[in-house]
């Protein structure tokens, strides 16, 4: 072997080991010396309970892909219609589905997702405004507090679109002019984005 061709194989070799150090670097520092950092991925619906006050059910998955443990300590929820008014919802119950219906699971406290995991969660949001739903596109801005107190910032959020049609409208406001605190509609509602 020439010295040339040694020569080259050793500036290869040299390329290789800072490249692997460099790769192995990052995964550190991403992995291990990151914060936990949660995104949140919602179902392909929602559901509208109209009782004495409109709740929202939304079906989530909380993925944590680096290696800490976190901890969500609180979700709200600021709901636009389409007549531009806007109705604050703080997370009221987890529910659990069986069937074709929605359990109350527990009250709120807090969601732990592992290190390098995902957690399924449904949640109940409510609204303390008492309003009637229009025709039109709604847009339901939710946002989280992770590994945080919740006089600080929230760090995680997502949005949600749906609209209501003529027929969801009618028969939403059918069950309101009923009057009836116990009866409630659970409504699958399309999302658009």
């Amino acid at each position: 072997m020439t010295n040339l061709q040694y020569m080259d194989l050793e500036f290869i070799n040299t390329i290789i080991a800072v490249a692997a150090l460099l790769i192995s670097g990052f995964i550190l520092i991403r992995d291990y010396l990151l914060p936990a950092k949660i995104k949140m991925f919602f179902g392909d619906s929602l559901q509208i309970i109209h009782t004495d006050r409109n709740k929202l059910q939304i079906n989530f998955n909380f993925t944590n892909d680096r290696n800490r443990l976190s901890v969500i300590n609180k979700l709200m929820g600021l709901l636009d219609s389409p007549n531009g008014n806007q109705y604050k919802y703080v997370w009221n119950v987890f529910y659990k589905l069986e069937g074709y219906s929605a359990k109350p699971d527990r009250l709120p406290t807090s969601i732990s997702v592992l290190a390098k995991s995902s957690i399924f969660q449904g949640i109940e949001f409510i609204c303390d405004d008492r309003f009637t739903w229009i025709e039109g596109k709604y847009k339901f801005n939710i946002t989280g507090w992770s590994n945080r107190g919740v006089s600080q910032s929230s760090n995680i959020s997502t949005q949600i679109v749906f609209s209501l049609n003529k027929e969801d409208v009618d028969k939403l406001n059918d069950i309101s002019l009923q009057g009836s605190a116990t009866t409630s509609l659970m409504r699958p509602v399309k999302i658009i984005n």
